[in-house]
């Protein structure tokens, strides 16, 4: 279903204007066959993934966890790969890592071998979350280049701003200001209220629950919301 990029409520199929606010319908039509949340975090799947799909990490978290994963055998190392999301990745460098020190006892060349493995995926996985990084920051500059800002961009800037550059309290500025903004994507609702949920905000975590409820279609999506919303009562 296409939104309003005026004012975010969804539209009518092949309408022309806007039933709520009466903007022309232009760039729903421009974007016609393109799933908004295809559209979300300037079409960038890969930062799309980490922000919805992901549980996040931060730069400090991720450093500790591989520098004390060297003594405990690099397990940690397949945590910071399942923070970014690529979890299928950590298993590239777990695995080798595992063999080599297994066989270290064979030969001494082994155990500089596994060491070299692991420390090429603590560089890796850091090279991914700046990636993220980079990204995200790419993708704020744009929302605020725009001479006109929608609710989705306000959301996805509050978003980014949290979970992917880890500023707390310009991100609850922004996600308080989208309280006042009609409409908005379900998913990106349901992400600003776990942001809330998690700052113990927990009257804007319900409102934007609920907001992701009433215009939630994917039935998983809405299991995903009703889980959330059980989480802050």
């Amino acid at each position: 279903m296409p939104y309003c990029v005026k004012c975010g409520a969804e539209l009518k199929p092949n309408a022309r204007f806007c039933h709520k606010c009466g903007a022309e319908v232009r760039v729903a039509t421009t974007l016609k066959g393109v799933k908004i949340e295809e559209r979300i975090f300037g079409g960038n799947e890969e930062l799309r993934n980490y922000v919805v799909k992901s549980p996040g990490i931060s730069r400090a978290t991720l450093n500790i966890l591989a520098f004390v994963g060297i003594f405990v055998f690099g397990w940690l190392m397949l945590v910071n790969f399942n923070s970014l999301g690529r979890g299928k990745l950590g298993l590239l460098y777990f695995v080798p890592t595992i063999a080599l020190l297994a066989l270290s006892p064979l030969t001494p060349l082994f155990l500089p071998l596994a060491i070299f493995v692991y420390i090429g995926g603590w560089m890796h996985a850091n090279v991914i979350l700046s990636r993220y990084k980079s990204a995200a920051r790419d993708r704020i500059i744009s929302i605020d280049q725009k001479t006109t800002v929608e609710t989705n961009d306000i959301l996805e800037k509050g978003v980014l701003l949290h979970k992917v550059l880890g500023d707390r309290e310009q991100s609850l500025y922004v996600l308080t200001s989208a309280l006042k903004m009609p409409g908005g994507d379900p998913q990106l609702l349901r992400l600003a209220g776990r942001v809330m949920s998690k700052h113990k905000r927990y009257r804007e975590a319900s409102e934007f629950f609920n907001r992701a409820l009433a215009s939630a279609k994917d039935e998983t999506l809405i299991k995903r919301i009703m889980k959330d919303m059980a989480s802050i009562h």
